[in-house]
């Protein structure tokens, strides 16, 4: 989370005042999600509000998922 020096919740470069992320026993992350300074689904500046990634049995990468605010899927940006 970004916060500003009156403490306040602050936009940071990337578009977003707060990030959050869930990892699977690997510590691969599966998901993230962006949200503004008001605590609602925000686009970060990629496009997306939140992705989940897949990865295959062993770890490796294999896909991801890109998400709007509504979180309805979308295109991944390019």
């Amino acid at each position: 989370a970004y916060f500003g020096t009156d403490g306040e919740s602050v936009l940071s470069n990337d578009g977003y005042a707060k990030a959050t992320c869930e990892y699977d026993p690997r510590g691969n992350i599966t998901h993230v999600a962006y949200f503004g300074t008001d605590g609602e689904a925000i686009l970060c500046n990629d496009g997306y509000a939140g992705l989940t990634s897949e990865y295959d049995e062993r770890g490796n990468f294999i896909g991801v998922t890109c998400f709007d605010v509504n979180g309805n899927p979308i295109d991944p940006p390019r």
